[in-house]
């Protein structure tokens, strides 16, 4: 995301971006990044103590500010407390756990702690970035005094284009095969196995009418592809062949335990397919409350193969959905949409500390 934001330069001529990789940021802070990647390279052979690097603040490095001399410090989880004058874009993550996912204690403190987080440090910020109308809507209700600082800024996707009515129409009216696609790195997290189940049940009542496609490199731990002709896995993927893939399906599948955005489901949308999204938020958003999609409950296979079987009951349904979600997507989610969103935000959060300094 931080790489996406600083293309944002090429098109935006009024918005530079200067994206250090490394040193504007605390040691702690660092070296959790440094951690993380390379547990994700060593899988879970590696067992590191987190914790120890664990912070709620983060403090720059002032020299280096000075230098820059930005008109705007964007700051993702992190409040950069020492910002002084300089406006503060803060971007943090606010999702009620009754409607995120199974609740659970750890669930309800994280939203506490998120909670506490905004009090703390909503009135120094000149905005407050959440990704998606309903985490706008429920921070502004938790927290009226803030209500006009709060933006919705959704995730600059430069590189993801439409596909045009016209592909998405042939695509779908072309092939009688259901083709579906699931694409998720850790697979056994994203629910792949729920979902293997689910298209093996509606293999046993509808023979040979769908078939799907899934690419992963089972991150979390390995995942038992059936040996039959209705399944077909693919290793490892560049970017541009996974986006062939999502051009080439019909529904794009992912029900996950957890989730806390999903870009997946945006590409989905993209390419016109008919996205399965996980019936919790912001998901719930994606596909417009199910009017641009299919909402499913990700524990159940009853549940999705049931919605799957619905779509091949009724082809015509199933275009419907995918070009109301083609629609949704260039006029919410599109690059251009989102890039003016965050110029804008950017400008106002400029605007709102010059006349509160």
């Amino acid at each position: 995301m931080r790489f996406a934001l600083a293309s944002m330069s090429e098109r935006f001529k009024n918005v530079f971006f200067y994206m250090p990789q490394s040193y504007i940021g605390s040691l702690p802070v660092n070296t959790l990044m440094l951690a993380n990647s390379v547990k994700t390279r060593l899988n879970k052979k590696l067992k590191l103590n987190l914790k120890v690097f664990q912070i709620n603040e983060n403090s720059l490095w002032l020299p280096e500010v000075r230098r820059i001399d930005p008109d705007i410090i964007i700051s993702q989880g992190y409040y950069p407390r020492n910002a002084g004058s300089i406006p503060v874009l803060w971007e943090t993550y606010l999702v009620d756990p009754e409607n995120s996912g199974p609740v659970s204690a750890k669930r309800i403190a994280n939203y506490e702690r998120r909670k506490r987080q905004i009090e703390k440090y909503g009135k120094q910020a000149a905005g407050i970035a959440l990704r998606g109308e309903y985490s706008v809507n429920l921070a502004r209700r938790i927290f009226p005094e803030y209500s006009d600082k709060i933006y919705n800024l959704p995730f600059y996707l430069p590189d993801l284009e439409p596909l045009d009515e016209d592909s998405v129409r042939q695509k779908h009216f072309t092939r009688d095969r259901l083709e579906m696609l699931f694409v998720g790195g850790q697979a056994i997290l994203k629910g792949l196995p729920v979902l293997i189940e689910a298209v093996r049940k509606v293999e046993k009542i509808y023979h040979d009418a769908v078939h799907l496609h899934v690419v992963s490199k089972f991150q979390d731990g390995a995942v038992k592809i059936p040996c039959a002709d209705w399944i077909t896995h693919y290793g490892e993927m560049t970017y541009r062949e996974t986006q062939k893939f999502f051009q080439m399906a019909h529904v794009y599948v992912m029900p996950s335990k957890v989730e806390s955005f999903g870009l997946a489901y945006i590409e989905g949308l993209a390419n016109g397919c008919v996205v399965f999204a996980r019936d919790y938020e912001p998901q719930r958003e994606f596909v417009d409350y199910g009017r641009a999609g299919v909402l499913n409950n990700p524990e159940s296979s009853d549940d999705i193969a049931a919605k799957i079987i619905g779509l091949i009951d009724n082809r015509t349904k199933c275009i419907e959905l995918a070009l109301k979600g083609l629609c949704d997507f260039r006029s919410k989610w599109h690059w251009s949409v989102v890039g003016r969103m965050w110029v804008e935000a950017m400008s106002k959060c400029i605007k709102y500390r010059r006349e509160n300094i």
